[in-house]
């Protein structure tokens, strides 16, 4: 009898130990990415928009191709992924929440190249 109770026990043991590592080590994520992206003065709610030398693929993700233009925001975590050369410059009009700033991104901000070939 008492190895039958060790063994159940050792299960609910094993067992909750891969639920804390699945978590810790992983697990699912529930990141969605930006709800919205202010790009060239325009606020965007959607992915799935682009406009000259933009694309704003999908929540997390979006693509500068030869842009110029007005300061960039995201609210929450964004990827940039330059191709060519970009410029954004300083927006500076007192009723944009992000003036004087090039780029504003309220999460994690990566950026990465993709190379001309």
């Amino acid at each position: 009898m008492f190895t039958a109770a060790f063994h159940t026990s050792r299960h609910y043991i094993l067992i909750t130990a891969m639920a804390c590592l699945c978590v810790l080590l992983g697990g699912p994520s529930y990141a969605a990415g930006a709800e919205s992206l202010f790009i060239a003065g325009a606020t965007y709610y959607e992915p799935g928009v682009s406009g000259h030398g933009w694309a704003w693929t999908d929540a997390d993700h979006l693509e500068l191709n030869g842009y110029t233009g007005e300061a960039i925001g995201a609210d929450d975590d964004l990827v940039v992924t330059l191709t060519g050369q970009n410029a954004v410059v300083e927006t500076s009009a007192p009723d944009v929440d992000i003036s004087r700033c090039g780029m504003e991104v309220w999460g994690d901000l990566t950026i990465a190249s993709k190379m001309l070939v």
